[in-house]
């Protein structure tokens, strides 16, 4: 009995084995069921030894039913294992700029935006196993950090640079003459120039210290010019009442 019981329940394995087959079923989940029913069948092997006749016919059908998620799995692979490979790319550019920028003479915007559009590269792309993930990493990281050593110094010495203007700018509000003062407010707004940004919330506090002396000398160059123009225009009208009164006077001396 217990023979006729365990052939039963083999054959019912065979059976779902076969449903498999013609089952429509996401890759993991078939997988799944297909591991517990493999499960079953060697629990039921520990019970009583294999039929191998049975065993042929279910290792058949089981297998032909691993068909689509093997298919699955393998594309998988080949597309981590491609993304991969974009990665690794990705790193072997990152590297070369390091090695064979010339950092004394550097477009940095131009170096700016090749570094984004590779960091935007590396986070578009697709996973990878697990395995190879963490070396990956690293070396992206490592590549990204050989690059900060010359960017973090430029930014170092332009903010450095900038501030030195913003001291210029301010101590332009003490010069007597206001109209050299705002030429030369004129040529440090030309010499204003960001290679590498610092954060957003400090370069736009750098900036308003910039700007805030050399807005008020032009503000007071444009009073003092408001100014001159109401004084000449006063005198004009007085010249103009003057002639105006002699003109009178002349006119009643011929009378």
């Amino acid at each position: 009995w217990r023979s006729w019981g365990t052939n039963q329940a083999r054959e019912h394995l065979i059976e779902s084995a076969e449903n498999l087959q013609q089952t429509d079923l996401d890759p993991q989940e078939r997988a799944k069921r297909i591991k517990a029913l493999r499960n079953e069948w060697r629990n039921l092997s520990n019970v009583e030894p294999n039929q191998h006749k049975q065993w042929r016919e279910f290792d058949r059908k089981i297998t032909a039913a691993y068909e689509p998620s093997k298919q699955h799995f393998a594309e998988q692979a080949r597309q981590r294992q491609e993304h991969l490979t974009q990665r690794e790319a990705i790193c072997t550019e990152l590297e070369r700029l390091a090695l064979e920028t010339d950092w004394s003479n550097v477009d940095w915007k131009a170096q700016q935006k090749q570094i984004a559009h590779l960091r935007q590269q590396w986070k578009d792309c697709g996973t990878v196993s697990h395995k190879e993930w963490e070396t990956i990493n690293t070396r992206f990281n490592a590549a990204m950090d050989g690059l900060e050593t010359y960017i973090g110094a430029e930014r170092t010495r332009n903010w450095e640079e900038r501030t030195r203007l913003v001291t210029e700018a301010e101590a332009l509000l003490q010069s007597a003459n206001l109209f050299e003062a705002t030429e030369v407010a004129k040529q440090l707004q030309t010499e204003w120039t960001i290679t590498v940004p610092s954060r957003q919330g400090d370069e736009q506090r750098l900036w308003k210290q910039f700007r805030t002396p050399i807005d008020t000398l032009f503000e007071r160059l444009k009073s003092e010019r408001q100014t001159e123009r109401t004084e000449l225009q006063q005198n004009i009208d007085l010249k103009i009442a003057a002639c105006e009164q002699l003109e009178a006077l002349s006119t009643l001396s011929e009378e």
